[in-house]
Parts: structure tokens; C-alpha cells; sequence
């Protein structure tokens, strides 16, 4: 008899050691899989804002070249930009309803968890140029003409938003930049959001999208929100 025993089956290190590498093969498969998703989600909004920003330059075109309002005459409670005056330049047929209303798909960003979507939208409208309804003081629509000074480049017109925490049912369709204080991203009412990135999404006056770098927006969010006096 062959004194070797020949041995069979795992050991106890060996199973474990087994086990360990299946576990690293499955977290690595899952966090490539988080990745695909939160990129295909990332190009859904980048897509979003980029058609945003194609509607609001068809509605300029056909109105002498001025920028839609934001609101009606009955002011901030009434906002119109998303829901009556771009919605003409969208495909109409992709209505959907959302919380009651209707919304167009083009506003809801995938990027947001389904329970934080904004009744009117996901996106904020830049204040300074998506501007208040005619008879508020100093507002009405601004003309294309007037950005002459304005890097556009560095210009946006709507951004990823979302809402502060105030008591507020319309959310985020707007962002008031001369409401932003140090803390852009701490602030009690509609502010800009990152989504959990480390960049704020948005469509610029020349059309482009860009994702700009948090830090970078924080320290000059006045540059990329406000509109230069001629």
C-alpha cells in the first residue's frame, strides 16, 4: 500500500479563499454594471438639456429673437416655460403624465431617483435669462442681442437643479442666482444640484452642454449665471 494518501476534495483555506474570489468577481461585476448604468443615465440628461437648449433657441427665432419667459403674469406661482411655451418646440406626442400633470419626458432626468422628480420638471431655468413675466420690475424677455458683452460659452441658460427644502410645490423649475450666498449647493430653496456627482450639468447660451467641475461652480457660479450689463 502506497504509504502517500492521495488527497481529495478542498481544504478549508481553499474554500474560502474560493469563496473570497467569487465575492471580489461579483462586486467588481456590479460596480461595472452601477458605472454602465449612472453613464447611460448622465447621457440621457446631457441629451435632455441639449434638446432643452435647440427649443429655446426655435423659440427665440420666432420671437424676434428674445428668450422665452419662465412664469406668466401671475408671477412665480405660475411657471410656463416647461410646461406651455418650449413644449411647442418639443415632440408633443411624448406627453406623459406625472403627478397629475402633464410633463414632457425632455424635463424628467434620469439621473434622479424616481421619488424626487420635481412636479414641473427636473431642471432649473436661469433666471437671468429665462427672465420674469412683463410687469415685473426691470424683468421681461431678454433679447439675444443684449447678451453682447456675455461670454455665452460660459452662459447657462437651464442646469440640473433641485429643490432646497423649502416649502415649495413647484420644486426647481428656476434658479434665482441672486439668491445664491456662499453655500450654492446649501441653500433652503431651489439651488443647483450635482446629483450625487461631482459636477453640475447644463445647457449654455451657445448651445453647447457642459458638465462643470463642483468646486469650480461654487467659486464662480456668478460667472455662469449671470448676464453681463451691456
Amino acid at each position: 500500500m502506497n504509504s502517500l494518501s492521495k488527497r481529495s476534495g478542498f481544504s478549508l483555506i481553499e474554500l474560502i479563499a474560493t469563496v473570497a474570489v467569487i465575492f471580489v468577481l461579483i462586486g467588481l461585476g456590479y460596480a461595472g454594471i452601477s458605472r454602465a448604468r449612472v453613464n447611460a443615465q448622465k447621457s440621457q440628461s446631457v441629451s435632455n438639456l441639449k434638446e432643452i437648449g435647440q427649443a429655446i433657441m426655435l423659440y427665440a427665432a420666432d420671437h424676434s429673437g428674445k428668450f422665452p419667459l419662465m412664469c406668466s403674469s401671475d408671477a412665480w406661482q405660475s411657471p410656463i416655460w416647461s410646461t406651455n411655451t418650449l413644449p411647442e418646440y418639443l415632440d408633443e406626442n411624448r406627453f406623459e403624465l406625472e403627478g397629475g400633470r402633464r410633463i414632457h419626458p425632455v424635463f424628467v432626468d434620469p439621473m434622479l431617483a424616481y421619488d424626487r422628480h420635481g412636479t414641473l420638471g427636473d431642471y432649473g431655468a436661469n433666471a437671468e435669462v429665462l427672465r420674469g413675466y412683463p410687469s415685473y420690475p426691470g424683468e421681461g424677455a431678454l433679447r439675444i442681442s443684449s447678451l453682447g458683452n456675455t461670454n455665452t460659452a460660459k452662459l447657462m441658460m437651464v442646469l440640473a437643479a433641485e429643490n432646497g427644502g423649502a416649502e415649495n410645490e413647484h420644486g426647481m423649475w428656476y434658479i434665482n442666482s441672486k439668491k445664491l450666498g456662499g453655500d450654492v449647493f446649501g441653500i433652503s430653496r431651489a439651488r443647483p444640484s450635482t446629483r450625487g456627482t461631482d459636477t453640475v450639468l447644463g445647457v449654455f447660451a451657445d448651445g453647447h452642454v457642459e458638465a462643470v467641475p463642483e468646486d469650480e461652480f461654487a467659486e464662480n457660479f456668478r460667472d455662469y449665471l449671470l448676464v453681463e450689463a451691456e
